[in-house]
């Protein structure tokens, strides 16, 4: 149907992103259960409600980076969030490579991530 029914998938697609992040809100509650000191139905709303609505804003915002013409929201937020656990991430490998004196295992990490950037890069840049 075109634009309409583009529209109209979209719609659904959102429907059920809201049912997912339900599901996967009452599944985070429930593990939680044994940590949890005032396991409430209030509680078990609350978590589930601010969880939702969590995953609802962060698709959201994802969607208006696509409109925006940003690149893929999505990607971008998934991309963002990697990103920014990197530094901590490195510098903890680092930390354990050298108490361990496993300075190798420290140059072949750091070489097969360059590696690998090199490869997705070679990946994007190559022409149809």
């Amino acid at each position: 149907e075109g634009e309409a029914g583009r529209k109209k998938v979209l719609q659904y697609t959102r429907y059920a992103s809201v049912g997912f992040a339900i599901v996967q809100a009452i599944g985070q509650v429930l593990y939680l259960r044994p940590y949890v000191n005032d396991f409430s139905t209030q509680w078990v709303l609350s978590s589930v409600t601010i969880l939702t609505l969590g995953a609802v804003v962060t698709t959201y915002i994802g969607e208006r980076i696509s409109d925006l013409k940003l690149g893929n929201g999505t990607s971008l937020l998934i991309f963002t969030n990697i990103l920014s656990y990197l530094p901590a991430s490195f510098g903890r490998t680092v930390v354990q490579a050298y108490q361990d004196g496993n300075y190798i295992g420290l140059v072949t990490i750091i070489i097969s991530f360059f590696l690998l950037v090199l490869g997705i890069v070679y990946v994007q840049e190559a022409e149809r």
